[in-house]
């Protein structure tokens, strides 16, 4: 894997949106890490982060892309099939990342979301995540994620 793996076939429109966002973290952490973004379409998460130095220390975000009119609500969505696939594929940890034009907001995945109430929107299964269980920021996102990959130090 190079130091950034982009897709290289947009079939969706968020396709774009995933190489764009990936991009952006490559400029904060390209000394440390390498960052894939999946090339499947059905894929569980969008982008693999990975210490440069240790192949099995990794970080996985799930990219939500959102009109700004969201950004207001006090809850953000996911797919619920999203959050099973997560939590049976192990893929931890895994940060939960909706971005919107000029910000964005994040959480850490945690297998108790797989037990929240869900509701149908457009013929999907979905859970809602507080707005005031997310940090907000690129800045503290990439700090997580050094933290996660037990990098900061360094």
């Amino acid at each position: 894997m190079s130091a950034l793996s982009l897709k290289t076939i947009n079939v969706s429109y968020t396709d774009n949106l995933e190489n764009q966002f990936a991009v952006e973290l490559f400029k904060y952490l390209k000394k440390k890490c390498k960052i894939d973004v999946s090339k499947d379409y059905y894929s569980t998460i969008d982008i693999t982060i990975t210490d440069r130095n240790d192949i099995t220390n990794k970080v996985y975000l799930e990219l939500k892309s959102r009109k700004d009119t969201y950004k207001n609500f006090p809850t953000f969505l996911i797919g619920y099939k999203k959050m099973i696939n997560i939590r049976d594929k192990n893929l931890n940890p895994s940060i939960l990342v909706w971005k919107f034009s000029n910000c964005l907001y994040f959480c850490d995945y945690q297998n108790q979301f797989c037990n929240l109430k869900t509701k149908i929107i457009q013929n999907s299964s979905v859970v809602e995540i507080k707005k005031s269980m997310c940090n907000e920021g690129i800045n503290t996102l990439i700090n997580h994620i050094l933290n996660l990959l037990k990098m900061n130090d360094e």
